[in-house]
């Protein structure tokens, strides 16, 4: 989200993309709550938070912990417990 946010804000034309198609949204519901049928009507936001995925994946900030020693060959030894 704070990188969606963080484009948007870089770019007005996008932002204001995003605010004309809420506010055409608002419309159609018409004051009641968000359903599914609303979600989908969020054609550009649902483009721009995908691209905003895929410039900066999650997945590179999940990490890994190993449990024991790593050894690479016959003289390079990490210890784990540092």
């Amino acid at each position: 989200m704070g990188f969606f946010l963080n484009i948007i804000g870089l770019f007005p034309d996008i932002q204001q993309k995003v605010f004309e198609e809420d506010e055409s949204v608002q419309k159609w519901l018409n004051g009641t709550e968000i359903t599914l049928d609303g979600l989908e009507k969020y054609e550009y936001t649902e483009r721009v938070i995908k691209e905003v995925l895929r410039m900066f994946p999650v997945g590179p900030i999940i990490g890994r912990k190993s449990t024991e020693d790593i050894k690479f060959g016959k003289c390079l030894s990490i210890n784990v417990n540092l």
